[in-house]
């Protein structure tokens, strides 16, 4: 399990490059060692602008980049999504043929064949999930009749929520 160690630059860059580079912020905190709801406080601290002046400073600019790194993350799928769409993904599909020479198996033959294929699917998908108000499919719910009552059942797995959204904590 990810321990709780301080606020550092090299968390910094490895969380924003991870982010970049198409991770979620839970993943990338693992990645980091750092325990995802401290990550969260940081970034939280950086959005209200909390803390000592240096805290205030080191965790906006944490916000920030984190910010900027989901941006180019959203960016670089629907750039990749774009292109494969366009033009296509080429596939290389490599066969090797084997003879057994001597007692002692030998390459004799290596054959490559190239097909492009247009599939943008797993671009959208990742889109789809990450930024689902943009980019998740839309449904329309039609209901003809009366509704005779109404029950709202939340499930919520995990500690409590804080009251104003997300716990308030020093450590970092």
């Amino acid at each position: 399990m990810p321990t709780r160690p301080k606020y550092n630059q090299a968390v910094h860059r490895k969380i924003c490059d991870d982010l970049r580079a198409g991770h979620f912020m839970k993943i990338a905190a693992q990645r980091s060692g750092v325990a995802y709801e401290q990550v969260r406080k940081w970034r939280n601290k950086g959005a209200r602008k909390e803390g000592t002046p240096a805290e205030q400073d080191r965790y906006r600019q944490f916000w920030l980049d984190t910010e900027l790194a989901l941006a180019d993350g959203e960016a670089d799928a629907l750039a990749t999504w774009k292109a494969v769409a366009a033009d296509g993904l080429e596939e290389v599909t490599r066969k090797k043929r084997f003879e057994l020479q001597d007692g002692h198996m030998v390459l004799v033959e290596v054959s490559e064949q190239r097909v492009t294929k247009k599939d943008w699917r797993a671009s959208q998908a990742l889109l789809a999930s990450r930024h689902h108000e943009r980019w998740g499919a839309r449904h329309k719910i039609e209901h003809e009749g009366q509704v005779a009552t109404e029950k709202h059942i939340f499930i919520h797995s995990g500690p409590a929520p804080h009251p104003q959204g997300e716990e308030e904590d020093d450590g970092d």
